[in-house]
């Protein structure tokens, strides 16, 4: 079931070269559960693929909870300056905020393969009173990387790992 896609409009030209990124999950509540770690193989799934017209009509890859966009906001620090707390919003890059405290071993493991975090996808936010709806990851936040290219230390598209936590 499709959850986003993302291109050069959100993730900039020089990472996305035309190509968009769409990340998609098993519509199985005991498959994704397995996905709570980086694991192979993995309940969520990424296709790299060439920007195209969003569907004019659903499709069968469309999910049950109401669609959702990430529209830019101004550049700002991961930590609040005075919390030092990371949030869990929705966010493009920097470091995750993680809801449970095993997030960190599973970060390491996806540095250690040469990755940044790429995007930070939440359900816990919902603007303009939208629905909440039946939500994929239980109102929990999904933290994606890929890899990062060494000579630009630009990551790129390919190779994503994902994992997912809710409180």
């Amino acid at each position: 079931m499709h959850q986003f896609t993302l291109g050069g409009d959100a993730l900039g030209d020089e990472m996305c070269e035309g190509r968009t990124i769409t990340m998609l999950c098993c519509r199985d509540i005991a498959c994704r559960m397995k996905t709570r770690g980086l694991v192979t193989p993995s309940a969520i799934v990424f296709v790299v693929h060439d920007e195209s017209e969003r569907a004019a009509e659903p499709t069968e890859w469309d999910g049950p909870a109401e669609g959702r966009g990430l529209a830019l906001g101004p550049t700002t620090l991961d930590e609040h300056p005075e919390t030092r707390v990371i949030p869990t919003l929705a966010k493009i890059g920097g470091r995750p905020g993680y809801i449970n405290n095993w997030g960190e071993k599973q970060q390491a493991s996806a540095e250690e393969g040469g990755r940044a975090l790429l995007v930070q996808w939440s359900e816990e936010i919902y603007p303009r009173k939208m629905k909440a709806g039946p939500q994929p990851f239980l109102f929990g936040v999904v933290y994606v990387w890929t890899r990062v290219n060494p000579a630009t230390k630009v990551p790129g598209l390919a190779d994503a790992l994902a994992f997912w936590q809710n409180t």
